[in-house]
């Protein structure tokens, strides 16, 4: 069986011929296709603009969040140190009274600081909507 495939028959040498021709076929089928898929392999200039711009805003969103958060978290460092200051106080004034309950009413409005948390500051949003209005009637209007 082997020596009928190796021996230069007709039959075996138009088989051969015909699976050449399908192989080149099928060569110049991918040359085509790698033609037409190379040039959209390549991203464009405005696409490549486009992934840039992508990139800033997520950059400039990012780093905006992080400010937003980095400023309520001072706001709650703020509030937790006076409450601290104020209990401090508090211990204070108890110490000073010496166990006299009468006295500590008076002792605590003395020594005692004001825990209120004051003017809120104006956010970041406040100040942009602001600053909208200033350049869109500059009047004041």
């Amino acid at each position: 069986m082997t020596s009928k495939l190796l021996t230069a028959s007709p039959e075996n040498t138009r088989l051969i011929d015909s699976r050449s021709q399908k192989m080149k076929e099928d060569e110049d089928f991918v040359a085509q296709i790698d033609g037409v898929v190379g040039d959209f392999g390549q991203p464009s200039a405005s696409a490549e603009l486009a992934g840039a711009v992508a990139n800033l805003v997520v950059r400039i969103g990012a780093l905006g969040l992080a400010i937003f958060v980095i400023q309520i978290l001072l706001s709650f460092t703020r509030y937790h140190a006076r409450m601290a200051d104020h209990y401090r106080s508090l211990v204070s004034a108890f110490v000073l009274v010496s166990g006299d309950m009468s006295a500590f009413p008076n002792v605590v409005q003395v020594i005692a600081s004001n825990v209120g948390i004051g003017r809120v500051p104006q956010s970041t949003f406040e100040k942009a909507i602001d600053t909208i209005r200033g350049v869109v009637a500059p009047n004041g209007k």
